[in-house]
Protein backbone atom coordinates (compact mmCIF):
# COMPACT_ATOMS: atom_id res chain seq x y z
CA UNK A 1 0.00 0.00 0.00
CA UNK A 2 1.91 3.21 -0.90
CA UNK A 3 1.44 5.89 1.72
CA UNK A 4 -1.16 8.13 -0.14
CA UNK A 5 -3.35 5.21 0.10
CA UNK A 6 -2.21 4.58 3.89
CA UNK A 7 -3.33 8.15 4.41
CA UNK A 8 -6.41 7.77 2.90
CA UNK A 9 -8.04 4.56 4.68
CA UNK A 10 -6.24 6.16 7.57
CA UNK A 11 -9.07 8.87 7.32
CA UNK A 12 -11.93 6.19 6.96
CA UNK A 13 -10.69 3.16 9.36
CA UNK A 14 -13.44 4.16 12.06
CA UNK A 15 -16.53 4.47 9.46
CA UNK A 16 -17.70 1.72 8.29
CA UNK A 17 -20.98 -0.28 6.64
CA UNK A 18 -22.64 2.96 6.48
CA UNK A 19 -26.22 3.09 4.64
CA UNK A 20 -25.70 6.44 3.42
CA UNK A 21 -21.75 8.48 3.54
CA UNK A 22 -21.15 11.79 2.66
CA UNK A 23 -17.63 12.18 1.80
CA UNK A 24 -16.57 15.75 2.84
CA UNK A 25 -13.36 17.38 1.75
CA UNK A 26 -11.74 20.85 2.40
CA UNK A 27 -10.15 23.24 0.06
CA UNK A 28 -6.96 24.89 -0.72
CA UNK A 29 -4.81 25.03 2.22
CA UNK A 30 -7.19 22.55 4.23
CA UNK A 31 -6.18 19.22 3.44
CA UNK A 32 -8.45 18.09 6.84
CA UNK A 33 -12.08 18.77 7.01
CA UNK A 34 -12.89 21.00 10.22
CA UNK A 35 -15.72 22.22 11.96
CA UNK A 36 -16.36 25.13 9.38
CA UNK A 37 -16.03 22.78 6.26
CA UNK A 38 -19.00 20.30 8.38
CA UNK A 39 -20.84 22.91 8.99
CA UNK A 40 -21.82 24.61 5.34
CA UNK A 41 -21.38 20.96 3.83
CA UNK A 42 -24.64 19.60 6.18
CA UNK A 43 -26.46 22.99 4.93
CA UNK A 44 -25.66 22.35 1.69
CA UNK A 45 -26.27 18.72 1.65
CA UNK A 46 -29.30 18.82 3.55
CA UNK A 47 -30.70 21.48 1.28
CA UNK A 48 -30.12 19.44 -1.52
CA UNK A 49 -32.11 15.93 -0.04
CA UNK A 50 -28.84 14.60 1.30
CA UNK A 51 -29.83 15.74 5.42
CA UNK A 52 -29.71 11.83 6.21
CA UNK A 53 -26.05 11.22 5.17
CA UNK A 54 -23.68 10.69 7.68
CA UNK A 55 -20.49 13.07 7.02
CA UNK A 56 -17.06 11.62 6.89
CA UNK A 57 -13.88 13.49 6.63
CA UNK A 58 -11.52 12.52 3.64
CA UNK A 59 -7.77 13.89 3.49
CA UNK A 60 -6.55 14.99 0.42
CA UNK A 61 -3.19 17.33 -0.40
CA UNK A 62 -5.06 20.51 -1.25
CA UNK A 63 -1.62 22.05 -1.97
CA UNK A 64 -1.78 25.28 -4.43
CA UNK A 65 2.07 26.53 -4.53
CA UNK A 66 2.84 29.66 -4.14
CA UNK A 67 -0.45 30.42 -2.14
CA UNK A 68 -0.30 27.47 0.41
CA UNK A 69 3.62 28.04 1.09
CA UNK A 70 6.84 27.55 -0.85
CA UNK A 71 7.35 24.10 -0.12
CA UNK A 72 4.06 22.84 -0.74
CA UNK A 73 2.59 20.74 -3.60
CA UNK A 74 1.98 22.63 -6.44
CA UNK A 75 -1.94 22.51 -8.03
CA UNK A 76 -1.42 19.76 -10.57
CA UNK A 77 0.37 17.44 -8.24
CA UNK A 78 -2.44 18.17 -5.33
CA UNK A 79 -5.25 17.09 -7.85
CA UNK A 80 -3.28 14.24 -9.20
CA UNK A 81 -2.82 12.60 -5.67
CA UNK A 82 -6.41 14.07 -4.27
CA UNK A 83 -8.01 12.35 -6.72
CA UNK A 84 -6.29 9.09 -6.18
CA UNK A 85 -7.38 9.23 -2.33
CA UNK A 86 -10.98 10.22 -3.05
CA UNK A 87 -11.52 7.18 -5.21
CA UNK A 88 -9.93 4.42 -2.80
CA UNK A 89 -12.28 6.25 -0.25
CA UNK A 90 -15.49 6.22 -2.53
CA UNK A 91 -14.60 2.71 -3.86
CA UNK A 92 -14.26 1.28 -0.53
CA UNK A 93 -17.51 2.77 0.93
CA UNK A 94 -19.80 1.71 -2.35
CA UNK A 95 -17.46 -2.03 -2.14
CA UNK A 96 -19.36 -1.88 1.36
CA UNK A 97 -23.07 -1.06 -0.18
CA UNK A 98 -23.48 2.78 0.78
CA UNK A 99 -25.11 5.23 -1.07
CA UNK A 100 -22.29 8.07 -1.86
CA UNK A 101 -22.22 11.56 -2.71
CA UNK A 102 -18.75 13.77 -2.88
CA UNK A 103 -19.27 17.29 -1.24
CA UNK A 104 -16.09 19.05 -2.18
CA UNK A 105 -15.10 22.48 -2.51
CA UNK A 106 -13.11 24.73 -4.19
CA UNK A 107 -9.74 22.68 -5.16
CA UNK A 108 -11.59 19.51 -4.18
CA UNK A 109 -14.18 20.31 -6.45
CA UNK A 110 -11.35 20.16 -9.23
CA UNK A 111 -10.45 17.34 -8.26
CA UNK A 112 -13.65 15.68 -7.45
CA UNK A 113 -14.50 16.34 -11.03
CA UNK A 114 -11.08 14.84 -12.75
CA UNK A 115 -12.40 11.91 -10.26
CA UNK A 116 -15.58 12.13 -12.60
CA UNK A 117 -13.96 11.62 -15.51
CA UNK A 118 -11.43 8.93 -14.53
CA UNK A 119 -14.51 6.81 -13.34
CA UNK A 120 -16.11 6.93 -16.89
CA UNK A 121 -12.81 6.03 -18.45
CA UNK A 122 -12.40 2.93 -16.05
CA UNK A 123 -14.75 0.32 -17.24
CA UNK A 124 -15.63 -0.13 -13.51
CA UNK A 125 -17.64 2.63 -12.85
CA UNK A 126 -19.93 2.48 -9.93
CA UNK A 127 -23.73 2.16 -10.12
CA UNK A 128 -25.16 5.57 -10.40
CA UNK A 129 -28.09 4.99 -8.02
CA UNK A 130 -25.45 4.80 -5.27
CA UNK A 131 -23.09 8.21 -6.16
CA UNK A 132 -23.76 11.86 -6.33
CA UNK A 133 -21.73 15.15 -6.43
CA UNK A 134 -22.20 18.05 -4.94
CA UNK A 135 -19.40 20.89 -5.90
CA UNK A 136 -18.97 24.13 -4.38
CA UNK A 137 -16.62 27.33 -5.75
CA UNK A 138 -16.17 25.11 -8.48
CA UNK A 139 -12.60 26.21 -10.52
CA UNK A 140 -13.93 24.12 -13.30
CA UNK A 141 -17.30 25.67 -13.86
CA UNK A 142 -17.93 25.19 -17.78
CA UNK A 143 -19.19 28.84 -18.18
CA UNK A 144 -17.07 30.11 -15.90
CA UNK A 145 -14.42 28.61 -14.32
CA UNK A 146 -10.98 29.91 -14.19
CA UNK A 147 -9.63 26.42 -15.28
CA UNK A 148 -12.40 25.63 -17.88
CA UNK A 149 -12.18 29.64 -18.97
CA UNK A 150 -8.94 29.23 -20.92
CA UNK A 151 -8.87 25.66 -21.57
CA UNK A 152 -8.96 26.20 -25.34
CA UNK A 153 -9.35 22.59 -26.56
CA UNK A 154 -7.21 23.41 -29.42
CA UNK A 155 -4.43 25.04 -27.88
CA UNK A 156 -3.98 23.33 -24.00
CA UNK A 157 -2.27 25.57 -21.53
CA UNK A 158 -0.17 24.46 -18.48
CA UNK A 159 1.67 26.81 -16.74
CA UNK A 160 4.87 25.03 -15.58
CA UNK A 161 6.78 26.84 -13.57
CA UNK A 162 3.54 26.88 -10.99
CA UNK A 163 2.40 23.72 -11.77
CA UNK A 164 -0.90 25.08 -12.93
CA UNK A 165 -3.42 22.63 -15.23
CA UNK A 166 -6.10 24.00 -17.13
CA UNK A 167 -8.03 21.30 -17.50
CA UNK A 168 -11.55 22.10 -18.98
CA UNK A 169 -14.93 21.69 -17.37
CA UNK A 170 -16.67 19.45 -15.00
CA UNK A 171 -17.97 16.66 -16.92
CA UNK A 172 -21.92 15.61 -17.17
CA UNK A 173 -22.20 11.95 -16.10
CA UNK A 174 -24.50 9.57 -15.19
CA UNK A 175 -23.75 10.52 -11.60
CA UNK A 176 -26.26 12.99 -10.09
CA UNK A 177 -24.53 16.75 -9.96
CA UNK A 178 -25.32 19.94 -8.19
CA UNK A 179 -22.95 23.08 -8.60
CA UNK A 180 -22.76 26.00 -6.64
CA UNK A 181 -20.56 29.12 -7.88
CA UNK A 182 -20.65 32.53 -6.25
CA UNK A 183 -20.95 35.59 -8.90
CA UNK A 184 -17.31 37.60 -9.51
CA UNK A 185 -15.67 34.55 -7.52
CA UNK A 186 -12.78 35.18 -9.57
CA UNK A 187 -11.85 31.05 -9.37
CA UNK A 188 -15.30 29.86 -10.37
CA UNK A 189 -17.11 33.10 -12.23
CA UNK A 190 -14.06 34.30 -14.78
CA UNK A 191 -15.20 36.91 -17.31
CA UNK A 192 -15.75 35.93 -20.47
CA UNK A 193 -14.09 38.76 -21.92
CA UNK A 194 -10.69 39.71 -20.21
CA UNK A 195 -9.96 42.52 -21.92
CA UNK A 196 -12.57 44.76 -20.03
CA UNK A 197 -10.13 45.30 -17.64
CA UNK A 198 -12.29 46.27 -14.53
CA UNK A 199 -14.01 42.78 -15.16
CA UNK A 200 -10.82 41.62 -14.45
CA UNK A 201 -10.24 43.55 -11.68
CA UNK A 202 -13.07 42.71 -10.39
CA UNK A 203 -12.63 38.95 -10.82
CA UNK A 204 -9.21 39.12 -9.02
CA UNK A 205 -10.58 41.31 -5.76
CA UNK A 206 -13.66 38.16 -5.86
CA UNK A 207 -10.72 35.83 -5.20
CA UNK A 208 -10.21 37.51 -2.16
CA UNK A 209 -13.96 38.43 -1.05
CA UNK A 210 -16.49 36.41 -2.98
CA UNK A 211 -14.43 32.79 -2.98
CA UNK A 212 -15.10 31.43 0.33
CA UNK A 213 -16.89 34.22 2.06
CA UNK A 214 -19.34 34.30 -0.40
CA UNK A 215 -21.07 30.93 -0.11
CA UNK A 216 -20.65 31.65 3.97
CA UNK A 217 -23.89 34.01 4.11
CA UNK A 218 -27.03 33.23 5.98
CA UNK A 219 -28.94 33.39 2.73
CA UNK A 220 -26.84 31.96 0.66
CA UNK A 221 -28.31 28.78 0.03
CA UNK A 222 -31.70 30.21 -0.97
CA UNK A 223 -30.76 32.94 -3.37
CA UNK A 224 -28.92 30.66 -5.38
CA UNK A 225 -30.61 30.41 -9.00
CA UNK A 226 -30.93 27.73 -11.22
CA UNK A 227 -29.01 28.57 -14.96
CA UNK A 228 -29.83 27.84 -18.01
CA UNK A 229 -28.32 24.11 -19.57
CA UNK A 230 -29.55 22.87 -15.78
CA UNK A 231 -31.08 19.24 -15.87
CA UNK A 232 -34.34 21.19 -14.23
CA UNK A 233 -33.82 24.44 -15.36
CA UNK A 234 -37.36 25.61 -16.61
CA UNK A 235 -37.05 29.64 -16.77
CA UNK A 236 -37.19 32.08 -19.36
CA UNK A 237 -34.12 31.75 -21.59
CA UNK A 238 -33.77 28.98 -23.96
CA UNK A 239 -30.81 26.91 -25.33
CA UNK A 240 -29.13 27.76 -28.50
CA UNK A 241 -29.74 25.74 -31.71
CA UNK A 242 -27.68 22.37 -30.83
CA UNK A 243 -27.35 22.47 -27.95
CA UNK A 244 -29.01 20.25 -25.17
CA UNK A 245 -29.54 20.55 -21.43
CA UNK A 246 -26.99 18.68 -19.52
CA UNK A 247 -28.67 15.16 -18.58
CA UNK A 248 -27.91 15.36 -14.46
CA UNK A 249 -26.24 18.06 -13.54
CA UNK A 250 -27.63 20.95 -12.31
CA UNK A 251 -25.85 24.99 -12.02
CA UNK A 252 -26.70 27.31 -9.84
CA UNK A 253 -25.59 30.86 -9.29
CA UNK A 254 -24.91 32.45 -6.00
CA UNK A 255 -25.85 36.20 -6.23
CA UNK A 256 -23.16 38.46 -5.09
CA UNK A 257 -24.31 42.32 -3.07
CA UNK A 258 -21.54 43.35 -2.93
CA UNK A 259 -19.13 44.76 -5.97
CA UNK A 260 -15.73 43.12 -4.75
CA UNK A 261 -13.75 45.92 -7.10
CA UNK A 262 -15.57 49.03 -4.60
CA UNK A 263 -15.33 46.72 -1.86
CA UNK A 264 -11.78 48.13 -0.09
CA UNK A 265 -13.92 51.32 -0.08
CA UNK A 266 -16.18 49.82 3.03
CA UNK A 267 -13.19 49.98 5.28
CA UNK A 268 -13.02 53.49 5.18
CA UNK A 269 -14.43 55.51 8.04
CA UNK A 270 -17.13 57.61 7.47
CA UNK A 271 -17.00 58.45 3.47
CA UNK A 272 -16.64 55.12 2.74
CA UNK A 273 -19.77 54.02 2.26
CA UNK A 274 -21.29 56.75 0.28
CA UNK A 275 -18.02 56.82 -2.34
CA UNK A 276 -18.95 53.41 -2.43
CA UNK A 277 -22.62 54.22 -3.26
CA UNK A 278 -21.72 56.59 -5.25
CA UNK A 279 -19.88 54.65 -7.70
CA UNK A 280 -21.55 51.28 -7.46
CA UNK A 281 -24.29 51.35 -10.54
CA UNK A 282 -21.98 52.80 -13.22
CA UNK A 283 -19.26 50.73 -12.09
CA UNK A 284 -21.23 47.41 -11.68
CA UNK A 285 -22.83 48.10 -15.22
CA UNK A 286 -19.08 48.37 -16.80
CA UNK A 287 -17.87 45.13 -15.14
CA UNK A 288 -20.84 43.45 -16.48
CA UNK A 289 -20.01 44.55 -19.88
CA UNK A 290 -17.08 41.48 -19.35
CA UNK A 291 -19.26 39.17 -18.85
CA UNK A 292 -21.28 39.87 -22.14
CA UNK A 293 -24.34 41.64 -20.44
CA UNK A 294 -25.79 45.20 -20.51
CA UNK A 295 -27.78 45.27 -17.21
CA UNK A 296 -31.24 47.74 -16.99
CA UNK A 297 -33.16 49.09 -15.30
CA UNK A 298 -36.72 47.66 -14.29
CA UNK A 299 -39.10 49.81 -11.88
CA UNK A 300 -36.11 51.59 -11.09
CA UNK A 301 -34.10 48.54 -9.75
CA UNK A 302 -31.09 47.88 -11.97
CA UNK A 303 -31.53 44.20 -12.87
CA UNK A 304 -27.40 42.78 -13.34
CA UNK A 305 -25.73 39.46 -14.05
CA UNK A 306 -22.54 39.42 -13.26
CA UNK A 307 -22.13 35.87 -15.37
CA UNK A 308 -22.88 34.80 -18.36
CA UNK A 309 -25.85 34.02 -19.95
CA UNK A 310 -25.17 30.86 -21.99
CA UNK A 311 -25.54 27.64 -21.54
CA UNK A 312 -23.68 26.73 -17.72
CA UNK A 313 -23.45 23.31 -18.67
CA UNK A 314 -21.23 24.29 -22.12
CA UNK A 315 -17.45 25.00 -22.12
CA UNK A 316 -17.53 28.25 -22.94
CA UNK A 317 -14.10 29.92 -23.49
CA UNK A 318 -13.22 33.27 -23.45
CA UNK A 319 -13.52 35.62 -26.25
CA UNK A 320 -12.57 39.33 -27.85
CA UNK A 321 -15.51 41.64 -27.23
CA UNK A 322 -19.50 40.82 -26.58
CA UNK A 323 -21.68 40.42 -28.96
CA UNK A 324 -24.75 41.87 -29.80
CA UNK A 325 -24.43 45.17 -27.27
CA UNK A 326 -27.45 47.71 -27.72
CA UNK A 327 -25.36 51.05 -27.35
CA UNK A 328 -28.47 52.83 -26.76
CA UNK A 329 -28.95 50.60 -23.98
CA UNK A 330 -25.76 50.56 -22.03
CA UNK A 331 -25.58 54.53 -22.53
CA UNK A 332 -29.37 54.69 -20.84
CA UNK A 333 -28.16 52.18 -18.51
CA UNK A 334 -25.35 54.19 -17.41
CA UNK A 335 -27.15 57.23 -17.24
CA UNK A 336 -29.43 56.16 -14.65
CA UNK A 337 -27.12 54.56 -12.76
CA UNK A 338 -24.85 57.47 -12.39
CA UNK A 339 -28.37 59.23 -11.45
CA UNK A 340 -29.05 56.50 -8.69
CA UNK A 341 -25.17 56.56 -7.10
CA UNK A 342 -25.32 60.17 -6.84
CA UNK A 343 -29.09 59.61 -5.25
CA UNK A 344 -27.76 57.32 -2.69
CA UNK A 345 -24.36 59.40 -2.05
CA UNK A 346 -26.45 62.28 -1.20
CA UNK A 347 -28.49 60.10 1.02
CA UNK A 348 -25.52 58.91 2.95
CA UNK A 349 -24.25 62.38 3.14
CA UNK A 350 -27.39 63.26 5.03
CA UNK A 351 -27.22 60.67 7.18
CA UNK A 352 -23.31 60.16 8.10
CA UNK A 353 -22.52 58.79 12.01
CA UNK A 354 -18.98 59.74 12.59
CA UNK A 355 -19.02 56.67 15.40
CA UNK A 356 -17.71 56.78 18.82
CA UNK A 357 -14.01 58.85 19.19
CA UNK A 358 -11.06 56.76 18.65
CA UNK A 359 -10.21 55.17 21.88
CA UNK A 360 -7.07 56.88 23.69
CA UNK A 361 -3.44 55.28 22.76
CA UNK A 362 -2.41 52.65 24.67
CA UNK A 363 0.12 54.30 27.59
CA UNK A 364 3.66 53.73 26.59
CA UNK A 365 4.68 52.08 30.00
CA UNK A 366 2.38 49.25 28.54
CA UNK A 367 5.55 46.95 27.26
CA UNK A 368 8.03 45.23 27.41
CA UNK A 369 11.72 45.73 26.01
CA UNK A 370 12.84 42.09 24.15
CA UNK A 371 15.39 40.22 24.91
CA UNK A 372 18.65 40.03 22.23
CA UNK A 373 17.52 36.48 21.47
CA UNK A 374 13.92 37.16 20.92
CA UNK A 375 15.50 39.91 18.87
CA UNK A 376 17.41 37.43 16.97
CA UNK A 377 14.66 35.09 16.55
CA UNK A 378 12.57 37.76 15.25
CA UNK A 379 14.79 38.92 12.49
CA UNK A 380 15.66 34.98 11.84
CA UNK A 381 11.79 34.46 11.45
CA UNK A 382 11.02 37.42 9.27
CA UNK A 383 14.18 36.41 6.75
CA UNK A 384 12.79 33.36 6.25
CA UNK A 385 9.37 34.51 5.69
CA UNK A 386 10.85 37.15 3.06
CA UNK A 387 12.67 34.13 1.44
CA UNK A 388 9.68 32.01 1.24
CA UNK A 389 8.14 35.46 -0.74
CA UNK A 390 11.27 35.68 -3.46
CA UNK A 391 11.22 31.90 -4.81
CA UNK A 392 6.97 32.13 -5.56
CA UNK A 393 7.81 35.24 -7.07
CA UNK A 394 10.48 34.50 -9.01
CA UNK A 395 8.20 31.69 -10.85
CA UNK A 396 5.35 33.85 -11.65
CA UNK A 397 7.65 35.93 -13.30
CA UNK A 398 9.55 33.13 -15.03
CA UNK A 399 6.01 32.18 -16.03
CA UNK A 400 4.91 35.63 -17.37
CA UNK A 401 8.43 35.71 -20.08
CA UNK A 402 8.24 31.98 -20.76
CA UNK A 403 4.55 30.44 -20.82
CA UNK A 404 2.23 33.15 -21.93
CA UNK A 405 4.63 34.11 -24.92
CA UNK A 406 4.53 30.38 -25.90
CA UNK A 407 0.83 30.42 -25.47
CA UNK A 408 0.21 33.90 -27.35
CA UNK A 409 1.94 32.38 -30.18
CA UNK A 410 -0.26 29.18 -30.40
CA UNK A 411 -3.59 31.20 -30.13
CA UNK A 412 -2.49 33.53 -32.79
CA UNK A 413 -1.65 30.59 -35.10
CA UNK A 414 -4.85 28.41 -34.13
CA UNK A 415 -7.31 31.37 -35.23
CA UNK A 416 -5.81 30.87 -38.93
CA UNK A 417 -7.17 27.03 -38.65
CA UNK A 418 -10.71 28.00 -38.80
CA UNK A 419 -13.13 28.77 -41.86
CA UNK A 420 -14.11 32.25 -40.59
CA UNK A 421 -13.61 35.35 -42.51
CA UNK A 422 -10.64 36.97 -42.83
CA UNK A 423 -12.10 39.36 -40.75
CA UNK A 424 -13.15 37.55 -37.67
CA UNK A 425 -9.78 35.76 -38.39
CA UNK A 426 -7.68 39.00 -37.75
CA UNK A 427 -9.27 39.62 -34.87
CA UNK A 428 -9.09 36.61 -32.79
CA UNK A 429 -5.36 36.13 -34.03
CA UNK A 430 -4.59 39.68 -32.73
CA UNK A 431 -7.27 39.94 -30.19
CA UNK A 432 -7.45 36.50 -28.28
CA UNK A 433 -3.62 36.60 -27.03
CA UNK A 434 -4.27 40.37 -26.06
CA UNK A 435 -7.50 38.56 -23.98
CA UNK A 436 -5.71 35.90 -22.47
CA UNK A 437 -2.99 38.32 -21.28
CA UNK A 438 -5.25 40.32 -20.08
CA UNK A 439 -7.16 38.01 -17.76
CA UNK A 440 -4.21 35.56 -16.59
CA UNK A 441 -1.57 38.60 -16.24
CA UNK A 442 -3.40 40.32 -13.47
CA UNK A 443 -5.02 36.84 -11.67
CA UNK A 444 -1.00 36.01 -11.76
CA UNK A 445 -0.14 39.27 -10.21
CA UNK A 446 -3.04 39.62 -7.87
CA UNK A 447 -2.58 36.28 -6.45
CA UNK A 448 1.60 37.15 -5.97
CA UNK A 449 0.15 40.47 -4.28
CA UNK A 450 -1.78 38.42 -1.93
CA UNK A 451 1.04 35.92 -0.64
CA UNK A 452 3.71 39.37 -0.56
CA UNK A 453 1.01 41.08 1.95
CA UNK A 454 0.44 37.81 3.90
CA UNK A 455 4.03 37.87 4.45
CA UNK A 456 4.41 41.04 5.30
CA UNK A 457 1.43 41.25 7.80
CA UNK A 458 3.18 38.15 9.54
CA UNK A 459 6.39 40.17 10.07
CA UNK A 460 4.75 43.12 11.15
CA UNK A 461 2.55 40.77 13.45
CA UNK A 462 6.05 39.48 14.67
CA UNK A 463 7.88 42.63 15.41
CA UNK A 464 4.96 44.16 16.79
CA UNK A 465 4.92 40.64 19.74
CA UNK A 466 8.55 41.62 20.40
CA UNK A 467 6.96 44.92 22.01
CA UNK A 468 3.80 43.48 24.00
CA UNK A 469 3.17 43.86 27.33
Amino acid sequence: MTPASAAARTVTADVTLLDNVALVMGGTGTPIPGTWDFNWASKFLSHLGYGDYTLQGVFTPEGLYPGTGVKSLPLATSVEQGAQMLDWTLRDRIADGDNVVVYGVSQSAVLASVEMSRLLESGTAPDPDQLSFVLIANEMFPNGGLLSRFAVPEVPLYIAPMGIDFYGGTPDTPYKTDIYIAEYDGFADFPRYPLNLLSTLNAVLGIVFVHGPGYAQPDSIDNAQLLLGSTNYDGPLTLPDGVSAALNTDYYMIPTEILPLLQPLLGIPVFGEPIYDLLEPVTRILVDLGYGNVDTYVDGVLTHGGWDQGPANLLTNYGVFPQDIDLSVLLNSLAQGAQQGFNDFLYDLGHLSLGSPAGAPESMTDFSLPSLSEVVNTLSGAASTLYSVLLPTADVVTSLLTTMPGYNISMFLNAFQGDDDLLTTLTNAIGLPLAADFGLIPTAIGFELMSVMSAVQSIADDFAGLFSA
